[in-house]
C-alpha cells in the first residue's frame, strides 16, 4: 500500500508543480509555492516601543461584609431603606457613602469602620424604577434610614427587578 500513497502524493506534487509553472503568479495554488523558510519580514525585527515599571499596590487589608438583612417599604414619592448595624452608632458621616445617580435604577451605601477595617456595602444594582437621589438619617443609634425619591410618583410592588 505504501507505493499507491507516495504514487498518490508525487502525482499530488507534480500537478501543482505543473499549475504553478503553466500560469505563473496567476496560478490558483501560486501562494503555496514557496516553502515556509523562504517566508520574509518585510518589516525588519520587532522593536521594543516603550518599557513601563508598573508598581503593584499591596493588597488592602479592608473587607467588605455585604449587608442582607434590611427592611424596605414604599411610599408615595419616596422608598425607604431601613438597616439596623451595631456600627452604625459610632459612625460619623464621612463614614458613610451613598452612591445614587440622577435618574438611575442602582444604589449603593458603604458603612466604612476604619478600627476594624471592615466595610459593610448594601448594593441594589436593578431597582424597580428609577431614582432621582438618595439621603439618610441615623436613628435610635443603631439604625439607619435611606429614603431613595422616586423618578415618578408609581407603586413598587418590590424592591429589585428580577
Amino acid at each position: 500500500m505504501e507505493p499507491e500513497m507516495s504514487e498518490a502524493t508525487d502525482a499530488a506534487a507534480n500537478a501543482l508543480q505543473h499549475n504553478i509553472k503553466t500560469k505563473g503568479q496567476n496560478a490558483y495554488y501560486y501562494a503555496h509555492s514557496k516553502s515556509r523558510d523562504s517566508v520574509y519580514n518585510f518589516g525588519g525585527e520587532p522593536q521594543k516601543l516603550e518599557s513601563t515599571k508598573i508598581e503593584l499596590k499591596p493588597e488592602s487589608k479592608i473587607k467588605i461584609e455585604s449587608i442582607k438583612n434590611y427592611s424596605w417599604s414604599d411610599g408615595k414619592k419616596t422608598v425607604k431603606i431601613y438597616i439596623e448595624r451595631d456600627c452604625i452608632d459610632g459612625l460619623s458621616d464621612e463614614h458613610i457613602e451613598i452612591l445614587c445617580e440622577e435618574n438611575s435604577k442602582s444604589f449603593c451605601l458603604t458603612l466604612k469602620e476604619e478600627a476594624d477595617k471592615l466595610h459593610h456595602e448594601l448594593k441594589l444594582p436593578k431597582l424597580h424604577d428609577e431614582v432621582k437621589k438618595a439621603t439618610y438619617k441615623k436613628k435610635d443609634g443603631n439604625r439607619l434610614v435611606i429614603s431613595l425619591y422616586k423618578g415618578r410618583e408609581s407603586t413598587w410592588y418590590q424592591l429589585q427587578d428580577k
